[in-house]
């Protein structure tokens, strides 16, 4: 694709210095190999190759192997104590690479809330960057980079200052030749860079049942691209970081002719897309005391997908479930998902498929800052707008019941009186009610009802801003700090052209107290 390097609208911070399209071509699974020795497991009772610091570390981590807990199959993984010491403390582990070749590493951690975010790299720049966001479960963390030489240095790092006593726990680094993030398989191998892109967009909402959307425009150059099993994977580079938008597949590509050729508009979907028009031909159902993690993973399976990233959970089903033919994979997962408070099933920027627990925006981790002032990294246009009609103050979920299992109710109620929506505030209940719900457990349709209470308590206020390119998931959590307000806000949509001179346009939805 054309290079981005140009004109930019006049604003300190992170400029785009150039974006392209990768062309993946989807396969049957190949089997891939990790080539981490599987002693590095620490089934065996030892730390593998891991040492307790990298060189130029503020200080040295101890390093022990652990019972306590274990992610996956396994009873052990790697305790890490962090020093008495800044930020930047962490151990290490040597990989030797072939220069020129694309690995993509991961590894499963575990903070507990009171430790720092740990940062998955290689401190000398020779990979990209993660950072973990999530506390008190496990998280596989992943990076993707081509190797600039024969050695990286993996490296799991804390993000902020340590007394001594903070302590997360790693388990099986893992590292694959070529892209995605995947233990046993891969679908998707990349064939190149995508010729003749004149223009791309790409869009995020977390509202909608398909999150992500992509439009390509291409001059036809001889692409020779057959649309029934090609992907697309759009990058963006920002201050040489670069990170992707996404996987996407052809929708309803067009070509139209004129006097100076051919071209092509292409609007894609995400990975997600393959879930939703693949349908039950005969009525799905699931047992009472299922593990619903394991139902997700075998139905995205069974569409012949494997890049998934879902939070392990031991929460089953509470009653036996029967959907009718015709219903989606997509629905299912869903309706299964909701059932144990997770987030709906979404495709992230590499293209996996992710589940994880629901958390209230406000025990979510800072994504970003967008403050005013000589380093702003957004427009000083920007809107707010609030809606204060038909907000909620109280919640009643139903879970209803059969012959053999009983019904449960679960109702949750704003008596915040710092908050102008509140029972007391308003003098009266505002009630909304939700059916059709399926619970594993008392206390997650407990949880439930709180969700939603703060759910639907959260509209009083949107923002829109326009901001330089920074690498932001849907329902990130960021902080918005101009023209007197100051606030922190949830990602529900973004959209970017990758165009000279384009910012991102983000719509957020503010935190407010329930």
């Amino acid at each position: 694709m054309t290079s981005l390097a140009d004109a930019w609208p006049v604003l300190t911070g992170p400029r785009v210095e150039d974006s392209w399209v990768e062309v993946i071509h989807a396969t049957a699974g190949v089997p891939r190999i990790n080539l981490i020795p599987a002693a590095a497991s620490f089934e065996d009772g030892t730390m593998g190759d891991w040492g307790v610091s990298w060189l130029g570390s503020p200080g040295a981590v101890a390093l022990l192997n652990s019972t306590t807990r274990a992610y996956g199959k396994g009873a052990r993984s790697m305790r890490i104590t962090y020093p008495n010491n800044a930020a930047g403390s962490g151990p290490q582990y040597v990989f030797t690479t072939t220069p020129g070749v694309r690995y993509t590493a991961q590894v499963p951690v575990w903070v507990p809330a009171a430790s720092p975010a740990v940062r998955f790299d290689d401190p000398f720049g020779n990979t990209s960057t993660t950072i973990s966001t999530v506390k008190d479960e496990w998280q596989v963390l992943s990076i993707t980079f081509t190797a600039p030489g024969t050695n990286v240095y993996f490296t799991l790092r804390s993000t902020a200052a340590t007394t001594g006593v903070e302590q997360v726990w790693a388990d099986q680094l893992k590292v694959f030749v070529g892209e995605g993030v995947d233990p046993e398989f891969s679908q998707e191998a990349v064939v190149g860079q995508l010729d003749g892109v004149t223009g791309c967009r790409v869009e995020h909402n977390v509202n909608a049942q398909i999150r992500g959307g992509c439009s390509l425009s291409l001059r036809d150059v001889g692409q020779e691209l057959d649309w029934a099993s090609v992907r697309f994977r759009p990058w963006v580079r920002v201050n040489n970081l670069t990170w992707p938008l996404g996987v996407f597949l052809p929708a309803s590509p067009s070509l139209s002719h004129d006097e100076f050729g051919s071209a092509w508009d292409v609007p894609c979907l995400d990975k997600t897309s393959i879930l939703d028009q693949d349908v039950m031909t005969s009525s799905y159902s699931v047992l009472a005391g299922a593990v619903v993690t394991d139902q997700v993973a075998e139905l995205i399976a069974g569409a012949g997908e494997a890049s998934t990233a879902i939070t392990p959970s031991t929460l089953t089903t509470r009653s036996p479930q029967t959907w009718e033919p015709g219903t989606s994979r997509l629905r299912i997962i869903n309706d299964l998902l909701d059932g144990i408070n997770y987030f709906s099933l979404w495709a992230d920027r590499h293209g996996l498929f992710r589940a994880e627990p629901y958390r209230r925006p406000q025990d979510r981790s800072l994504a970003a800052t967008f403050a005013a002032g000589e380093a702003a990294i957004h427009s000083p246009r920007w809107s707010r707008a609030q809606d204060i009609a038909g907000v909620p103050n109280r919640t009643v979920v139903i879970v209803e019941g059969d012959e053999d299992t009983p019904g449960m109710t679960a109702t949750a109620d704003n008596t915040d009186p710092a908050s102008p929506y509140s029972i007391p505030s308003r003098g009266r209940v505002v009630a909304r009610t939700y059916t059709g719900v399926e619970a594993a457990d008392q206390p997650t349709l407990d949880a439930l009802a709180a969700r939603y209470l703060a759910d639907a308590s959260t509209p009083s206020a949107t923002l829109e801003v326009q901001h330089a390119s920074v690498p932001l998931d849907g329902n990130d959590v960021v902080r918005f700090a101009s023209a007197g307000v100051d606030t922190l806000a949830v990602v529900e949509g973004w959209q970017v052209d990758l165009t000279p001179g384009s910012l991102m346009t983000g719509n957020w939805r503010e935190v407010v107290s329930s």
